[in-house]
């Protein structure tokens, strides 16, 4: 990449202004960009930045073992993924039920599969335990398609 730069002249108000047509105004081409320069040599500064502020530290919770949530997870199902990352998808999905222990009492486990078009593999309450959250995962088949998560 090539600069190309002129001599400046200062004005009295210490305003730069570029130099009309003067015959001592020779405009060279400068390499502005060279992997060994530091940003001194190239002539532009470096302004270092303020950190930002931190936010004052909470002490950690342990949260509420007795809390239950519901979780939705959305799947990839495009054929961009491959299907060995697919298989990766559908084991970590099986472990996370096994995990959550899905019921009725407790969480509850569905799963949006995407690609050309949404498709709801399993709703929030079709399983009431994680083994037949598995087994519901086991069979699902990727649709393929492209990557429209957005639809």
């Amino acid at each position: 990449m090539s600069l190309f730069l002129a001599p400046r002249s200062t004005d009295l108000d210490g305003s730069h202004k570029m130099p009309l047509d003067l015959p001592h105004a020779k405009v060279e081409p400068v390499d502005a960009w060279k992997p060994e320069a530091t940003p001194y040599e190239s002539g532009f500064s470096v302004r270092e930045q303020e950190p930002l502020p931190r936010a004052p530290e909470l002490p950690a919770s342990q949260g509420d073992p007795n809390c239950k949530v519901d979780l939705a997870f959305l799947m990839d199902g495009s054929w961009s993924i491959g299907k060995r990352r697919f298989k990766i998808q559908k084991d970590f999905l099986a472990e996370v039920a096994q995990v959550i222990n899905v019921g009725m009492a407790g969480p509850m486990m569905g799963i949006i599969q995407y690609g050309d078009e949404p498709v709801t593999e399993i709703s929030l309450r079709t399983y009431s335990t994680s083994r037949d959250v598995k087994s519901a995962i086991d069979k699902i088949v990727q649709k393929g398609g492209l990557s429209n998560v957005g639809e």
